[in-house]
Formats: C-alpha cells, structure tokens, sequence
C-alpha cells in the first residue's frame, strides 16, 4: 500500500517539484518528503495521520541551525487533515496537493524559517565584537575610568550595573531593530565589558561559533551554572523587557557559585 502511494507521490510530484530544486527523500515516519537544499532547508512535506491511514495532510516546513526564536516562522500547514477511500482518492488529492503547492505554497515557503531583523542585527553585532573586542573594551575603559576592573565581586557588580543604567538608554528601546546608530555602538560598548569581566576574572575565553557567528564567553570558574555566556543574547532579552536586573541577576549567580583556586 505504501509503496502505491509513494509511486503516485513520485508520479504526480516528482518531477514538477525536481524543478524548483526540491529532491525526493522517501518516505519516512508516515511522512512523505521533499527537500531543498540551502542556508535554510526547506521541505515539502506530505503527513498520513498517525491514528488513521485513511487522513493526510500538506505541511512546508525549514530546518537550519537559526534558533527558532530568531525565525519569523518555522512551518506551516496548508490546511487540515483530508479523508480519503482508495487509491484513486489518494492521487486526485495529491494532484490537489500540487496545485496548492503551485498556487501558494511556493511563496508560503518563502515565508518559512526567514530569519528575523532581530536575528541579523545580533549576528552583525556578535561578528563585530568578537573581531573588535580588544579595541573596544580599551576605548571603553579610557573613557569610563571610574570603573573598577580589577576584581569581580558583588560590590564591583553593584558599580557596573548602577553606572550602566544612569549612562545608557539603548536596554530600554523594546526591539533592537529600533536602535540607532549611537544605540548600537553603545550596545557593544557594554557587551564587551561585562564579557570581559567574565573573561578576566574568570578563567574566561572568547569563542565564535562557526555555524551562525555568535560569540559567547566560556568560563572555567564555575560549578551550578551554566558555564557559556552569550551576553549578547542576554542583552537582547533585557532590552526586549526593558529590564537590566535580568543580566544583573546572572552576574550575581556567577559570583555565587563561582569556583575558588
């Protein structure tokens, strides 16, 4: 029976969807697949209802190593479940599946996993500190010498965070695709500082991730929490609730269960 229906997959949309650079995968997990390659995968999928053999369904859906939170949207059905009796039921729905597939699931795909504003400003902003953080951690200091850097304690934490929320109003702008020119270089300004101090102070390295850019600090000196910090993404959380006791918090934590040598 399967292999029935996989023929008539094949025959109605094989070729059509070879076209749009899509490539037949098989049949898998009661889920017929069609797959494009790229920086966001995108799929083509044909789902038989798990209770009920009888139901299926057209799903377009997009893979990529982007969290799912940074994607405007990661699926999309294109209508509920459709019942049918035999064979010939079975292909003049797929034949029906390839019009809604034609008529507006090309664009539809268009819309799945595309990255968010958000997204692509942060990745800019990891790439930039991450190449540039040395510069701007030294710019940063000369220009704020009242801030203590040479120790990390609850009280130096008081400071920074004290003096970042009297000299700075970027945290506070709601959505980071909002931010101007100044809010940026200030965002940066301040994530490379607390992340220096997390470097410094604690056993700290700087890595970049190949897959996506991000950078983020791995600290050796800890024990119950977790040990790679991505300020950037923790900024944005903060500027999303416009709340600087959400980084704060974090920083006091590491303080607490830091490892002593």
């Amino acid at each position: 029976m399967i292999n029935k229906k996989s023929s008539i997959i094949k025959k109605v949309l094989g070729s059509k969807l070879e076209e749009e650079g899509f490539e037949y995968q098989g049949y898998n997990n009661k889920t017929w697949i069609f797959k494009k390659k790229g920086e966001v995968n995108q799929e083509i999928l044909i789902l038989e209802y798990r209770y009920d053999s009888s139901y299926y369904t057209l799903l377009l859906s997009g893979t990529s190593a982007i969290p799912a939170s940074m994607l405007d949207s990661s699926e999309k059905f294109m209508g509920e479940y459709w019942h049918i009796e035999n064979d010939d039921d079975f292909e003049a729905l797929i034949i029906y599946f390839l019009e809604l597939i034609e008529t507006k699931g090309l664009d539809e795909l268009k819309k799945v996993n595309v990255v968010s504003k958000n997204y692509i400003v942060l990745n800019n902003i990891s790439k930039d500190i991450y190449d540039k953080r040395e510069e701007i951690f030294e710019r940063f200091i000369e220009k704020h010498p009242q801030l203590p850097v040479d120790d990390y304690s609850l009280e130096n934490i008081n400071i920074w965070f004290d003096f970042i929320e009297k000299e700075y109003d970027f945290y506070s702008c709601g959505d980071i695709i909002n931010f101007s020119e100044k809010d940026l270089r200030d965002f940066e300004d301040v994530s490379v500082f607390l992340s220096t101090m997390l470097e410094k102070h604690l056993s700290g390295v700087w890595v970049k991730y190949d897959f996506d850019d991000e950078c983020s600090v791995v600290i050796d000196k800890m024990c119950s929490v977790n040990k790679t910090i991505n300020i950037v993404a923790i900024l944005n959380s903060v500027i999303e609730r416009g709340n600087l006791q959400i980084i704060k918090s974090i920083f006091e934590d590491i303080y607490r269960n830091r490892i002593v040598r």
